[in-house]
């Protein structure tokens, strides 16, 4: 407990050093600031120049806000893995009574618990409507693992924090998901599910939708989004292993 309370200090500290990394853990605050006192504002020109009421897409914009939540925690968790790797930290971490396993956990773990707190907020306070709250925990759970896929990601596939911000600027093709979900009819809409951001958005449409969905759809896609996370995540962790050789 001592160790991973040091670990968090260290971040703390890193962090409110890195302009950008202080604004990326910020901006799920900032967003669930938006969605609650900004979009209100914007309802009403909204409507009343182009016919646009935004209550009516209250289920797309809580999945495109809410995605952004585990991606800037991934973001933030990656390039701090980075930063690590790069200065042989991860190494020296593995020699420690911490060990490269404990380094592992306290890595992917905490941008998972920041996420399900913040994510819980933005269901509970966003102003958004969510009525089915027993429905959301497997989303919640699809929705939480994107934090440490794009840490995984940013740290097999960066060679320094300059490629991995290129790399996080093109990921950012996976906040889109929830428009295929959103406007694209089944089975069309399934042609996004390459992206692991389709399963987490889809889920919640389904969910939340005024519309009950079959189960068996809500079963199958739940079901993919599971076995397709867990896939990513085992592939992504055996490039960690292979570079901690």
């Amino acid at each position: 407990m001592n160790r991973t309370l040091q670990l968090i200090k260290n971040d703390l500290r890193q962090i409110a050093g890195d302009p950008m990394l202080a604004f990326s853990l910020l901006g799920p605050a900032l967003l669930l600031a938006f969605a609650r006192f900004g979009l209100p504002l914007l309802a009403e020109p909204l409507e009343r120049i182009a016919g646009i009421q935004l209550h009516e897409a209250d289920t797309l914009l809580l999945s495109f806000f809410i995605l952004l939540i585990p991606l800037l925690i991934g973001m933030v968790s990656g390039f701090m893995m980075l930063d690590e790797r790069d200065e042989r930290l991860i190494q020296f971490f593995g020699v420690t009574p911490l060990g490269k396993y404990g380094y592992l956990r306290y890595r992917l773990l905490l941008p998972v618990l920041v996420c399900i707190v913040f994510c819980l907020m933005f269901f509970g306070f966003s102003g958004l409507t969510v009525t089915n709250w027993w429905a959301l925990p497997i989303p919640l759970l699809l929705l939480v693992v994107e934090a440490p896929m794009l840490a995984l990601f940013l740290l097999a596939f960066a060679s320094n924090k300059i490629e991995g911000l290129a790399l996080s600027k093109g990921a950012g093709i996976v906040v889109f998901a929830p428009l295929a979900a959103y406007f694209i009819p089944m089975p069309w809409q399934l042609a996004a599910g390459l992206l692991p951001t389709y399963w987490p958005a889809a889920a919640i449409q389904l969910q939340l939708s005024a519309d009950e969905a079959p189960k068996s759809i809500m079963t199958a896609i739940y079901g993919i989004g599971i076995l397709y996370h867990t896939f990513l995540m085992i592939y992504l962790l055996r490039r960690f292993n292979r570079m901690m050789e």
